[in-house]
């Protein structure tokens, strides 16, 4: 796997006072990481910075070498945030068509776990939470970008849909992309990413190698490191 993002001693800020940080961290292409912390604990803020969104106060989020507000600006990310409201005169098929090469994946059928292709005609205004969750995700996982970013993209899924989520998580993977899932819920992360870090109060706390790890041991893990950091 080749080097695709680099994090150096990136800091986000607020009115002068740090919310994130210090954090130097490398992405690979082809790899599944999670990013786990409790509620307000940074993990919006990272993944905002990830894709270029939030510029650093001090440091850099490179992709390929580019500022990741200029590698999405040229080349786009595929980014989940944690909600977003729905233009509700808008379909299905539109949405997608912003994303013409997620567009095209899912009426070809490929990796399509949740059966968007089936749905590009009905309004949005119709759609269940699970079921507009499952078009965002598909926008996201199926574009061409490199870097993809999910923000608790298991928010309103049921347990048949997280399964599918899985699988469209590791298909992106294996297109080569980077895909980073934040997330609280520590089973599927524990099923989904190779490693997973821990941020508690805007403060990095370490990562640990979740292929060699149980579920109950990730929680351990994570509760020491949230403890260390002062979370509840």
């Amino acid at each position: 796997m080749s080097l695709l993002v680099a994090i150096r001693d990136l800091e986000v800020q607020f009115n002068g006072k740090r919310v994130l940080g210090p954090i130097t961290w490398d992405l690979m292409r082809g790899e599944v990481v999670g990013v786990a912390g409790p509620n307000g604990s940074g993990k919006t803020t990272l993944a905002r910075a990830l894709v270029g969104f939030r510029p650093p106060s001090k440091g850099s989020v490179s992709v390929e070498g580019m500022a990741s507000a200029r590698w999405r600006m040229e080349r786009g990310v595929g980014y989940l945030p944690e909600e977003l409201p729905r233009p509700w005169r808008c379909r299905v098929g539109d949405v997608l068509s912003l994303r013409p090469d997620a567009l095209r994946r899912v009426q070809e059928g490929e990796a399509d776990a949740f059966g968007v292709a089936g749905m590009l005609e009905r309004p949005l205004r119709v759609l269940s939470k699970g079921q507009w969750r499952a078009v965002l995700i598909s926008f996201a996982c199926l574009s061409d970008s490199g870097l993809v970013v999910l923000d608790e993209p298991d928010s309103g899924l049921d347990p048949s849909a997280l399964e599918r989520l899985n699988a469209m998580i590791n298909h992106t993977a294996e297109r080569g992309a980077a895909v980073v899932v934040l997330s609280h819920q520590l089973a599927e992360l524990a099923r989904a990413c190779r490693k997973v870090a821990f941020v508690s109060q805007g403060t990095w706390r370490g990562e640990v190698d979740a292929t060699r790890m149980s579920e109950i041991q990730l929680r351990e893990s994570y509760h020491m490191a949230v403890a260390e950091g002062g979370g509840t």
